[in-house]
């Protein structure tokens, strides 16, 4: 395994550790998933993959910026208020 890759594995690992204790939709998404009869385990991987999926697709396409303006060299950005 490449060193990046390792590293993005631990990332994940990481991630998904942190959300399993403070998030209470991942905590409920583990729970649904030991429910199905999967050990802890196996649910942390089925996280990792989800968070994996995710974020591939958030690379793939980011969102848009809400409140961003093309800058024209020379001149200072207008303030502007967001609306969302």
């Amino acid at each position: 395994m490449s060193p990046t890759a390792v590293q993005l594995n631990r990332a994940l690992h990481v991630i998904a550790i942190t959300r399993g204790r403070i998030d209470p939709e991942t905590r409920a998404y583990l729970a649904r998933k030991e429910s199905e009869g999967k050990s802890r385990i196996e649910a942390m991987r089925c996280l990792k993959r989800h968070l994996a999926r995710h974020d591939h697709r958030l690379l793939l396409r980011p969102p848009a910026a809400p409140c961003s303006a093309p800058l024209i060299r020379g001149t200072a950005p207008a303030p502007m208020r967001c609306l969302t």
